[in-house]
């Protein structure tokens, strides 16, 4: 599920959640962060979890991207966007 989704359930709410208070959290590696995503989530107030898995050399030797580099340097910067 990509940015569009979140966008229209976005929309839905603000259409069909009047007078009802509403929270949304999004639970996340962090890997596909961005200053697009950033703005979004603080636009609407969203609470997100990002998962790291300790200090860099314990989130490295468990968390690895598809091509097995480590990750904590980019879940650590994407984090730091928002």
């Amino acid at each position: 599920m990509g940015l569009p989704f979140f966008k229209k359930a976005v929309e839905l709410q603000q259409k069909y959640g009047t007078g009802k208070t509403i929270g949304n959290g999004l639970q996340t590696n962090g890997m596909l962060l961005n200053e697009e995503w950033a703005d979004f989530l603080k636009a609407y107030n969203w609470l997100v979890d990002i998962s790291l898995d300790g200090p860099q050399y314990i989130h490295d030797h468990f968390r690895t991207s598809q091509t097995g580099k480590p990750t904590w340097e980019t879940v650590s910067r994407n984090a730091k966007a928002g």
